[in-house]
């Protein structure tokens, strides 16, 4: 079994999704001052969706693996992610 992460307190939040079929857009923002990550890690493996520092808004496509998924988000202030429509 893989280890995800070296604490569950790392990971702010942790729910399932179900991944939409093929490349996604989503709308991305982090108010905080240093480093933003945002991970996918599904049944078929995990990608990285953001790596940036400071505050941004940004747009970030992407492909999941096979899922079910769930994200891994490490930030130091505020932040949203929403799929584009």
């Amino acid at each position: 079994m893989k280890r995800l992460c070296t604490s569950l307190s790392a990971v702010k939040r942790l729910a399932l999704i179900s991944p939409p079929p093929g490349p996604t857009t989503w709308d991305i923002a982090h108010d905080g001052q240093t480093s933003f990550f945002v991970f996918a890690h599904c049944v078929g493996g995990s990608v990285v969706v953001e790596d940036k520092s400071g505050a941004f808004l940004d747009t970030a496509q992407v492909e999941f693996p096979r899922g079910p998924c769930f994200w891994e988000v490490r930030a130091d202030g505020a932040w949203s992610m929403k799929p584009q429509s």
